[in-house]
């Protein structure tokens, strides 16, 4: 029997239940006593237990697209990043033979070689300002550089 705002509630009737009358003892005793101490800490037990797994699943799906979106970007600077693709590779070997072939870029300049989606990068060190002019000349004559990236530094201490 539940006892609400003054309604009684038993079998699934519901009765109006007068002020005056007392609840029978055993009801006092569940509703109001121990009982209901129990059963309320069982409750916020079960909603404790509830959110904390809401929060877990939660964590565990913010993880999880976490993770998909670095590999995925992984992936993507697998691609194009580190790996030449062929026609890049075949591009940076064009610009590798025109530089063998210029005598003011014979040693000691060091210049790498690197191209992505036909932006040819030169990084390096060059002895002068014209022999970093010339590399950038030269590079943007290999057929299929769209863009040439001169990222070289003159080395003074030569």
């Amino acid at each position: 029997m539940l006892i609400f705002l003054g309604y009684r509630m038993r079998g699934g009737r519901v009765k109006r239940q007068s002020t005056a009358t007392a609840a029978p003892a055993h009801d006092v005793a569940r509703w109001g006593g121990k009982e209901f101490h129990q059963d309320h800490m069982r409750q916020q037990r079960i909603a404790f237990r509830l959110r904390a797994s809401i929060q877990v699943s939660a964590r565990c799906i913010c993880l999880t697209v976490g993770l998909a979106a670095g590999l995925a970007g992984c992936t993507a600077v697998a691609k194009g990043g580190l790996i030449e693709s062929p026609a890049d590779a075949k591009l940076s070997a064009e610009v590798r033979t025109l530089f063998e072939q210029s005598p003011a870029l014979e040693a000691p300049n060091l210049i790498s070689v690197q191209t992505h989606a036909g932006v040819v990068y030169l990084r390096g060190l060059v002895s002068t300002p014209y022999q970093l002019e010339e590399a950038a000349s030269l590079a943007a004559q290999a057929p299929g550089a769209a863009h040439i990236e001169n990222l070289l530094s003159i080395d003074n201490v030569r």
